[in-house]
């Protein structure tokens, strides 16, 4: 399956120049018909909101509370939304509240020169969407331990245990590497040679994984995830060459500071 990349333009203002209604990724095709349409409005955030993104607090669960708060459409829990749905909208409550340009520092990986770049959201970043026929989970078969694995696309509720998960690790801050890794990579998996395994089991699988297999199951996510990608161009300044990035989320993202 190949889903259409497109330069995201899946905005529309409404009536009420307030609200934006946005078109999901995923179209709505993972969410059986509890959302068929594929759209949820959302409108800006308010100055409430803002009060909320001032304080102190985890920076997840405010933005979770803040966008559940902005839509104001039918529409699952976030917990229930594909991770990529979700950020999406993000993207375009950011856009609807303080404006479209979302300026970040850039380091060139050629010479360390460190520059501004702006980048236009949603529309400066692509989007993969959901083309007709995509469905989850899908398979792969894995090269080396010839295991046919079904994935799944992750959810909010995945973003939670995922975070739990490292939080509840005994010195996860002293641990190399991601702590996450292995647990984040079990929670793609729904099955494994048609075996639901629990999550224990899915974890032990992952962990015994050749690199070649680990890598098969994150490019056949990539290849079937919907949603914006986070990789942005960018022209260095002081070598000129021509660089590609992730895109930082900074707190200028939502910015709440009057200073």
């Amino acid at each position: 399956m190949s889903n259409k990349m497109n330069d995201v333009q899946s905005t529309e203002i409404k009536s009420n120049p307030y609200e934006v209604e946005v078109e999901l990724p995923s179209k709505g095709m993972f969410y059986g018909d509890t959302l068929p349409e594929g759209k949820v409005t959302i409108r800006p955030i308010t100055v409430e909101e803002e009060k909320l993104l001032a304080g102190k607090g985890d920076k997840m669960e405010l933005a979770d509370r803040i966008l559940s708060e902005c839509i104001v459409s039918k529409c699952l829990p976030l917990d229930d939304l594909l991770m990529t749905d979700k950020f999406y909208l993000l993207l375009n409550l950011r856009a609807v509240s303080y404006g479209s340009e979302y300026g970040v520092s850039v380091q060139c990986p050629a010479c360390s020169h460190k520059f501004s770049h702006s980048v236009v959201l949603p529309e400066g970043l692509q989007l993969k969407v959901a083309e007709e026929g995509d469905k989850e989970p899908f398979d792969v078969e894995l090269p080396i331990c010839k295991k046919k694995v079904s994935l799944r696309f992750l959810r909010g509720s995945d973003e939670k245990e995922i975070e739990n998960f490292v939080k509840n690790l005994p010195n996860a801050g002293n641990q190399e590497g991601d702590p996450s890794y292995i647990f984040r990579l079990s929670r793609f998996i729904a099955k494994v040679d048609d075996e639901e395994l629990d999550a224990v089991s899915k974890m032990e699988f992952c962990r015994k994984l050749f690199g070649k297999d680990s890598l098969a199951i994150r490019e056949a996510v990539a290849e079937n995830e919907t949603g914006p990608i986070l990789s942005i161009e960018a022209k260095c300044p002081g070598c000129q060459q021509e660089m590609r990035t992730v895109l930082p989320l900074t707190n200028e993202f939502f910015p709440a500071s009057v200073v």
